[in-house]
């Protein structure tokens, strides 16, 4: 999974007391290497090509999905 989170922390006089602390307001993501079926679920379980072999995508550098600097804008896999 590829995350990028941002978090907002409003202040105390800009919300009722029980709405104090963290908003998440904006989320994107990613998932290489998963089961389709599984992550559109919210689970996670390792997808396997035609061969019964583990997949990874985007390819071809498959170690470039854990930078945490790669851009989120990628086609969708699934």
């Amino acid at each position: 999974m590829h995350d990028t989170l941002v978090w907002e922390v409003p202040h105390p006089d800009d919300v009722r007391s029980r709405d104090n602390g963290l908003w998440l307001t904006h989320m994107r993501s990613y998932g290489a290497n998963v089961d389709c079926a599984a992550f559109d679920k919210g689970l996670l379980n390792v997808g396997t090509g035609r061969d019964g072999k583990p997949v990874a995508t985007p390819v071809p550098d498959p170690d470039s999905l854990y930078d945490p600097d790669r851009s989120l804008d990628i086609p969708d896999t699934c």
